[in-house]
């Protein structure tokens, strides 16, 4: 029993606070009791006289409250309404499939959202009424913003920034921004203009409410400035202390804690009871501005409307200072620079998928290589899961879309790609058995060009490396070269030797001390066929030296350069494979891009076309399924509207209307 008493009493207590603060603002305007004795600006029996047949609406946050009965209100005008709302089932309930999916929160859907809009022949009326209360805890969107300033100003200065050109090109068309008495709160510099002081954690949670009010009352503002000579009447609108749904009880507990929580949000129960206006009410005011003759009659052009539809100066410097100007520009590089807008792009795990499957990584670490090829492979499933899933929730096709199918195509084509190289090109080159290999190679028959292509010289019974007549040439480094003798069993003779062996520091200043090639064995070791050319001359003294120093004589010498380590020839060839692989890795990367940017265009010259039919405007729901109402004359099966009027058209328009209407165009 203790808790409706503590209730009233707070309730009592918040009451006149609130009062107070009314008074000292506004004259008492925000709240009804107050203003009992006053006349009305603007009524229920005015707007039920107003007729918006052939205007195009769309209302933000039309779910529950106020954007939803002024929705409703502007149906029954006979204008064509769309919403959008963060839960689209809940709207459809009302609008059927005139209801499209918001989420403020969320920018590049709201991008979507404007994007959609824009295809349309015409908008006359913009309501940007979408709003939370400051949210509990402290919290950022996925755009890297914090959530009260997003959802109630960014949001909405990137749908109204979308929709300047279509706004411009409807006479008299109107803007409304939905702002509060709370603007006062605001810095007393503004609104800030670095995303640090957006997102300060310092901040109280009424500052930051009130922070994103005053920039929807700036936006107003600045959007007057822009595009009011071209036609558009932006003006902010206070619609006073309403009894909405917003107050949530666990907001306040997780402001005040589990016992006061409960206790303020009785009382601001108590306070929506005996000093709110109904829901009802405050429609009034926002019809006023979106729908009264008296806008273009007074010519209100970013003004501050308050209750009973009366024009009241702002309470904040920043409204006199221009500041307006500056948040449009700071509000611009935020919507660039958003968190979600940083992500890396596809190209660099492109990148590394390629290098996964270059036969380098593959050759040394196989199996690391296929399990991280097929975790890219799992998360580019994914990721296609999520653009499919997002292609049907918001019913646009995104980049996201082609770059997860770009990464896709990297993610197989990398893998053949390396796959063909190291297949083609080096996998013989790893195994010494697997190099070309002459049998029976006499010296004395063979000629040394026909030698050039072995990997493996077994020479013919009767051919040997003859060490003890090796020599060398020093020129910072010993040439060595060594005679290969044809004929074992008559001996060495002059001009039986016509091959040499070559090779680096592989010989002392002694002849018998010669290491090149494999000494001892009846056959070359592994042969690199290429000499460079500033060594070939020493190569060839060594040779003249060695012929004059052991009567010898070379009638068609073939240099080999033998190696002691045959991983040498591997090195030499795998360098040129990874050159070719390189290559290839470019020429696929270039196709990609290529068709990467045709899909990108041809999906763009489509979007236009793409945007006339239904589909764009629903959520995966087709017209012909007979799910929603498709004309907002049936609200849950009202009969507020004459039915029998349809065909003459007074009642709201379809979305299939407004497709042949575009189509028309």
């Amino acid at each position: 029993m203790r808790l409706p008493w503590l209730g009233a009493s707070a309730a009592l207590a918040l009451a006149v606070v609130v009062v107070r603060s009314d008074v000292l603002w506004n004259g008492g305007r925000s709240v009804p009791l107050l203003n009992w004795w006053r006349a009305k600006g603007f009524e229920r029996r005015q707007m039920e006289q107003i007729d918006l047949t052939g205007k195009v609406a769309f209302v933000t946050g039309a779910s529950t409250g106020l954007g939803r009965e002024v929705a409703m209100q502007l149906s029954r005008a006979n204008a064509s309404v769309l919403v959008g709302c963060r839960d689209v089932a809940k709207c459809r309930g009302d609008f059927g499939e005139n209801a499209m999916q918001l989420d403020l929160a969320d920018l590049q859907q709201t991008a979507a959202v404007a994007k959609k809009l824009a295809t349309l022949p015409a908008l006359h009326i913009l309501v940007n009424n979408a709003g939370v209360a400051t949210q509990f805890p402290y919290n950022l969107t996925v755009d890297g913003v914090e959530t009260t300033f997003q959802v109630n100003y960014l949001g909405h200065f990137l749908l109204t920034q979308q929709l300047l050109p279509l706004l411009s090109r409807s006479p008299g068309s109107r803007v409304v921004h939905l702002t509060s008495g709370a603007h006062r709160a605001a810095p007393v510099e503004g609104v800030p203009l670095t995303l640090e002081g957006i997102n300060d954690k310092n901040m109280g949670p009424y500052v930051r409410y009130g922070t994103a009010k005053l920039g929807n009352l700036l936006l107003a503002q600045e959007v007057d400035r822009r595009v009011g000579h071209r036609g558009v009447y932006s003006n902010a609108v206070h619609p006073g202390v309403v009894a909405s749904e917003m107050l949530r009880l666990p907001n306040f507990q997780a402001m005040l804690g589990p016992w006061l929580g409960p206790v303020a949000y009785h009382a601001a129960q108590w306070r929506n009871r005996f000093f709110a206006y109904s829901v009802e009410e405050a429609a009034l005011n926002v019809l006023y501005c979106a729908a009264s003759p008296e806008i273009e009659a007074r010519d209100l052009r970013g003004a501050l409307i308050v209750p009973l539809a009366q024009v009241w100066p702002p309470r904040h410097a920043a409204a006199e200072t221009g500041h307006g100007r500056r948040l449009w520009e700071f509000s611009e590089q935020l919507v660039a620079q958003s968190g979600r807008r940083k992500e890396n792009p596809p190209w660099a795990a492109f990148g590394v998928t390629a290098w996964l499957a270059a036969f380098r990584a593959k050759y040394l670490f196989p199996y690391c290589v296929d399990l991280i090829l097929v975790a890219f492979v799992l998360l580019w499933l994914a990721s296609v899961f999520a653009a499919v899933y997002a292609r049907f929730r918001i019913a646009e096709p995104t980049w996201y879309t082609y770059l997860c199918c770009a990464l896709g195509v990297a993610v197989v084509a990398g893998p053949l790609c390396g796959d063909h190289i190291f297949r083609s090109l080096t996998q013989h080159y790893y195994r010494v058995g697997d190099l070309k290999t002459l049998h029976g190679v006499d010296v004395a028959v063979d000629k040394g060009d026909a030698m050039l292509d072995a990997g493996i010289v077994d020479f013919a019974q009767g051919n040997y490396l003859d060490g003890m007549r090796a020599w060398h040439f020093k020129h910072h480094t010993a040439y060595c070269v060594a005679p290969v003798v044809t004929n074992q069993t008559a001996g060495p003779v002059s001009g039986s030797y016509d091959f040499w062996a070559v090779g680096k520091d592989c010989c002392s200043l002694t002849s018998s001390d010669f290491r090149c090639g494999a000494w001892g064995h009846p056959h070359a070791d592994r042969a690199i066929r290429v000499l460079a050319d500033q060594d070939v001359p020493f190569y060839r003294l060594a040779v003249q030296q060695a012929e004059t120093l052991y009567g010898l004589v070379a009638a068609n010498p073939v240099f080999f350069k033998w190696s002691d380590d045959p991983e040498s020839e591997v090195a030499t060839w795998f360098a040129q494979a990874m050159r070719n692989f390189t290559f290839d890795l470019t020429v696929a990367f270039m196709v990609s891009l290529f068709a990467l940017s045709c899909a990108a265009y041809r999906f763009s010259w489509m979007a236009p076309a793409l945007a006339m039919t239904d589909e764009l405007f629903v959520s995966g729901k087709s017209y012909g399924t007979g799910q929603g109402n498709n004309n907002l004359c049936v609200m849950g099966g009202s009969d507020e509207c004459d039915h029998s009027k349809r065909s003459k058209g007074p009642c709201g328009k379809s979305m299939a209307e407004l497709t042949v209407e575009m189509l028309n165009h």
